[in-house]
């Protein structure tokens, strides 16, 4: 992509090739609007009403750009959201029609070294400048570009505010406690946690509090009252990832029961 950028004469739309009669391409229709966009601020009569423009705005409707370009009105209203969306313009509604703001143009409009690169931005006030016929200024445009400017000061005046937030412990998200089933038994609540997990690796998770205290109560029929019993009927619900707990079976049962991942084990 080659560096540096270039300014539009103005003069071009007097010339046959922008006056010849036929609908505007995407194009055509950004560069018209660059070359509408007024160099400095300005006050103009646009349909009876007299309105302040800054630098890079112009007054039009839907219906002035729909027969310049030769688009249907509903073309154009689209392409206009299109390129406030990408942050290219803005529009504001007036009694009169639309102001249109080209975002950035003097970001764009500044002034330019023999080697392309830009040196300087522009306030958007033309206090110092000259204007001639063909509306270009003459002199050095100095400052920042105002929207830019105040888009940066905000997105970093919104990060200071969140680090601030962070050493003062106000609007950070707090981590997420785990739930504790037994407390008064460690070995036993991790026990029914590892049940839990398994469940939720088999797709059959135990979520709703009716079901987790459906199965406690068993757990504690179960084993009547014994933690260790407990832990035992856990741990061989949890090894066969069976969806219930069941009472506790002898060891050589538990040799003939099959585990539904032991295939896979195995293989």
């Amino acid at each position: 992509m080659k560096s540096g950028w270039i300014k539009s004469y103005r003069k071009m739309t007097e010339h046959w090739i922008w006056k010849y009669k036929e609908p505007y391409d995407r194009r055509s229709a950004w560069q018209y609007i660059l070359l509408e966009a007024y160099f400095c601020d300005s006050t103009v009569a646009h349909k009876g009403e007299i309105i302040h423009v800054e630098r890079g705005q112009f007054p039009t409707s839907i219906r002035d750009l729909a027969e310049q370009w030769m688009w249907s009105k509903g073309k154009v209203q689209r392409f206009l959201n299109e390129l406030e969306t990408e942050r290219m313009i803005e529009l504001k509604r007036t009694k009169s029609g639309t102001l249109l703001t080209v975002v950035n143009y003097g970001f764009y409009q500044g002034c330019e070294d023999s080697d392309g690169t830009l040196t300087g931005t522009v306030t958007g006030t033309p206090a110092g400048h000259s204007r001639d016929s063909d509306g270009y200024a003459r002199g050095t445009l100095t400052g920042h570009n105002i929207r830019n400017k105040e888009y940066k000061e905000d997105k970093e005046l919104k990060k200071e505010r969140r680090e601030e937030d962070k050493k003062e412990g106000t609007n950070v998200p707090k981590k997420k406690e785990p739930v504790v089933y037994y407390p008064d038994d460690e070995k036993l609540n991790q026990a029914f946690v590892e049940f839990l997990k398994m469940r939720r690796t088999i797709k059959k998770p135990l979520e709703t509090k009716t079901g987790i205290t459906r199965a406690m109560n068993r757990l504690e029929k179960l084993s009547g009252g014994n933690n260790e019993l407990a832990i035992q009927i856990l741990d061989q619900s949890t090894y066969h990832c069976w969806q219930d707990i069941y009472e506790l079976k002898p060891d050589g049962d538990k040799k003939q029961e099959a585990n539904v991942f032991d295939e896979w084990r195995n293989a």
